[in-house]
């Protein structure tokens, strides 16, 4: 299984804990949109902007999940 597969996950079950009600809407949302953007960059071989942008959502997943470097 690639990691896109377990992004897509992530991005799922965020997906429906919106559904389910009493999260923090926007912040779910968010994740959930850079878990996709994650998803959709190739693994290997990314254009300096693809970089950036996966960098940029890795933090902000970092920061949704209270991690350090976990998604790095």
């Amino acid at each position: 299984m690639d990691q896109n597969t377990y992004f897509l996950q992530a991005a799922s079950d965020l997906t429906n804990a919106i559904a389910a009600g009493g999260v923090n809407i926007s912040q779910y949302q968010t994740a959930v949109q850079g878990l996709k953007t994650l998803a959709s960059l190739p693994e290997t071989s990314d254009t300096p902007q693809q970089k950036a942008e996966a960098q940029s959502d890795l933090q902000a997943l970092n920061a949704f999940f209270g991690t350090t470097d976990l998604y790095e």
